[in-house]
C-alpha cells in the first residue's frame, strides 16, 4: 500500500531513510495540527452530498478527492483545483500544492493523497470513499493503532 518500496533502497542508509518518513507520518497524523486537519476532513466527508471519491485529481465535473474536499471547505474555489493548473503553478505535486494552500503539512497532505489514491487501481468511487472516511475515524478515535495499522500497510 505504501508508496516507499524498501528493496529499492539499495544503499546502506534506507533504514535510516524509513525510519525518518515514518517518524515524520507519525509526528504528521498523531499531532494537533494534523488531529484539527483530520477531524476537518471527516466532517467534510460526512456532509458530502455524493458518497463518492475521485482520485488523480483534486477536482473534477463536481466531484472530488480527499483533499479537494478539504480545499472546498477551506474556501478554496473550484477553478483553482484543477491538476494542469497546480503544475503550471509550479506546486511539484498536488501533496506540494496541498501543503501551502490548505495549511497543513507536506507529509500529512502526502499521506492522505496515498490513503485516497492507492487503495485498489479498480476502487470504486464509493469505495474509496468508505475507505478514507474508515481510516480518518480509526485516526480519531484511536490513532496509535491506527497509526500502527498504517505503518504495517493495514488499511479498513
Amino acid at each position: 500500500m505504501s508508496r516507499i518500496v524498501f528493496d529499492e533502497w539499495d544503499d546502506e542508509d534506507w533504514a535510516l531513510r524509513a525510519g525518518r518518513w515514518f517518524a515524520a507520518v507519525k509526528s504528521a497524523l498523531l499531532g494537533l495540527p494534523g488531529q484539527t486537519a483530520l477531524k476537518q476532513l471527516e466532517e467534510v466527508l460526512l456532509t458530502l452530498p455524493s458518497k463518492r471519491l475521485i482520485k488523480g485529481t483534486l477536482w473534477w465535473n463536481g466531484e472530488t478527492c480527499a483533499l479537494g474536499a478539504l480545499a472546498l471547505y477551506k474556501g478554496i474555489p473550484e477553478d483553482e483545483l484543477h491538476g494542469d493548473d497546480i503544475c503550471a503553478s509550479n506546486a511539484g505535486s498536488i501533496a506540494d500544492w496541498a501543503s501551502k494552500r490548505l495549511g497543513i503539512s507536506y507529509t500529512l497532505a502526502w499521506v492522505l493523497q496515498e490513503i485516497n489514491d492507492e487503495e485498489s487501481p479498480t476502487a470504486t468511487p464509493e469505495r474509496r470513499y468508505q475507505v478514507v472516511l474508515k481510516w480518518v475515524q480509526d485516526f480519531l478515535q484511536n490513532p496509535d493503532k491506527a497509526y500502527f495499522d498504517y505503518k504495517r500497510g493495514r488499511l479498513p
